[in-house]
């Protein structure tokens, strides 16, 4: 699972292949953050290279009640992770756009 979208950072350097690595969900406070990394390629994420940009997005109580609160997930059928991706490519506008890789 991850994203396929370009984006390049201040230095220049353009990552293609963006994985989230952290999510920090707290359903009291219906608040979410995910962590995601990008990698100029898919093959340099499976040769374990290291990301050249990591980004932290929030996801805050009125996204949370539509991808991550448990009656969604449930009626969806989808993971906490795949709701995130979801949520990043519909949501977070740098990732809008962006494919299922």
């Amino acid at each position: 699972m991850a994203i396929s979208k370009d984006i390049t950072n201040a230095m220049g350097q353009t990552a293609n292949y963006w994985r989230i690595t952290t999510i920090n969900s707290s359903y009291g406070a219906k608040k979410c953050n995910v962590f995601i990394a990008g990698y100029k390629d898919e093959q340099r994420r499976l040769d374990n290279k290291q990301p050249i940009i990591v980004k932290n997005y929030m996801m805050k109580e009125d996204d949370f009640a539509l991808y991550l609160d448990t009656n969604t997930l449930d009626i969806s059928g989808v993971n906490q992770v795949q709701a995130c991706y979801n949520w990043l490519k519909e949501s977070v506008e740098e990732f809008k756009g962006g494919t299922d890789a």
